[in-house]
């Protein structure tokens, strides 16, 4: 009987987690931030103009740190899926040479390895284009709670 894989949920759990982490951020950020616009209407002059330059300039950053992330991910993907197909061109070619029993349970087995590489190639690539922006929205709420 073929071993079974199983794959490591606790990534994915990690990755929910820090999303709801994000979301709770990014509500008190926004929140703040609601009222110091408000409070720039009344007063432009004693605006927090720094505040509003660092909202456009983060976004910036955090989605060039993103595309990095997910070039790189992608590009492992793809490298799994090429191995993978690599793998089952291996084992059609033993069909060829006289291993044809065995080229079905090869050719899944090649399959199913490539996709659960794929898998957590995909769970890395949430967690790792949730990084930049889980740690700016938290830095954002913590520094902006010390400001009330």
């Amino acid at each position: 009987m073929p071993r079974t894989r199983k794959s490591d949920p606790l990534p994915l759990i990690a990755t929910g987690l820090r999303t709801g982490e994000t979301a709770l951020a990014a509500g008190q950020v926004i929140g703040a931030r609601l009222t110091l616009m408000a409070a720039a209407m009344a007063d432009p002059r004693g605006a927090d103009w720094l505040e509003f330059h660092r909202m456009v300039a983060e976004k910036a950053e955090a989605a060039a740190e993103w595309q990095a992330a997910a070039v790189a991910n992608w590009l492992h993907i793809g490298g799994v899926a090429t191995l993978a197909a690599v793998e089952q061109g291996r084992a059609a070619l033993g069909a060829l040479g006289g291993a044809a029993l065995g080229w079905p349970a090869a050719s899944l087995a090649a399959g199913l390895a490539a996709g659960e590489q794929a898998a957590a190639a995909a769970a890395r690539l949430a967690a790792d284009g949730l990084d930049p922006y889980h740690s700016r929205a938290t830095a954002n709420a913590r520094r902006l709670r010390r400001r009330r």
